[in-house]
């Protein structure tokens, strides 16, 4: 296949969205430079939309509280783990909602306790798992985009937070 062709071929993938326009210019200085084709732009997207999928993953992990309080901690963290070392800017998601999903853990202690109080009830559990889903859905839906969502009240349990002071 000449460079004409795989010219061609990078601005269909560009025209159908495949790429957007910085990736496209990447590769097309690529090609024209002889180091790389178009099949090696199309594995770039593909990885990082791995890497995007295992990232909303991770954000959404933190949701296993729900049926499992210590699995809600336990999975972010595996998945993490897992991943890391095939995709090393997962690390850039894993620190926050490591952090986050342990936090949970601890700030559910003392709101199951308040819910035995007999003025309060079961609201402050309540609003833990209000808070618990619109984190996840909302650090999924950034994670989905390429972007890092902060976590506010996460205590610094593991690695350097970047995101969060």
């Amino acid at each position: 296949m000449g460079l004409a062709d795989e010219l061609e071929r990078l601005q269909r993938l560009r025209d159908s969205g495949t790429l957007d326009e910085e990736e496209f210019r990447r590769a097309k200085q690529r090609l024209l430079d002889g180091t790389a084709s178009v099949d090696d732009a199309k594995d770039q997207q593909q990885r990082q939309q791995r890497m995007r999928q295992w990232a909303m993953l991770l954000h959404l992990a933190p949701l296993a509280m729900i049926v499992l309080p210590v699995a809600g901690a336990a999975v972010p963290l595996v998945i993490w783990q897992m991943k890391r070392n095939e995709f090393p800017e997962l690390d850039e998601h894993g620190v926050p909602v490591t952090n986050w999903s342990l936090s949970l853990l601890i700030y559910s202690i003392p709101l199951y306790a308040l819910s035995w109080l007999p003025l309060v009830g079961w609201f402050p559990l309540y609003v833990g798992l209000v808070v618990l889903v619109l984190f996840a859905v909302r650090g999924a839906a950034k994670a989905s985009r390429g972007e890092v969502p902060r976590y506010w009240f996460a205590l610094p349990f593991v690695g350097q937070d970047r995101k969060n002071p």
